[in-house]
């Protein structure tokens, strides 16, 4: 539902598929299962990051590169008139921002994490 957190499954290769997608009807502890949403990454979901990267109130599927840290964006294209929600690649959008921690366990775990800081 638009302005809602929703429950989304992501699979260990980085897809995920309209069985997998709920939606936050506020209706605890009900999901809806009218929206649909296929998706494939390049995996694994260790890199795949939901957030609304562009500030438009959609949230965005960005896929982290494991050495570097570079984030590709696939930009969320919800039509809400056709309630059609598609995703489009637009290529790494951190410019120099690095990060080369990886994905390891304990004090070396992911060292890139995503917030709204302001």
């Amino acid at each position: 539902m638009a302005g809602s957190d929703d429950y989304v499954w992501i699979y260990y290769d980085g897809h995920t598929d309209s069985t997998d997608f709920f939606m936050n009807v506020h209706n605890p502890p009900y999901w809806g299962n009218s929206g649909r949403i296929t998706l494939s990454v390049p995996g694994p979901r260790m890199g795949v990051h939901l957030a609304d990267w562009d500030g438009d109130g959609k949230c965005d599927v960005l896929v982290q590169n494991k050495e570097t840290g570079a984030l590709t964006m696939y930009e969320n294209r919800y039509d809400a008139s056709t309630k059609k929600l598609t995703f489009a690649n637009v290529g790494v959008v951190t410019g120099a921002a690095t990060c080369n921690q990886g994905w390891g366990v304990n004090i070396f775990d992911r060292g890139m994490r995503l917030a709204d800081i302001e």
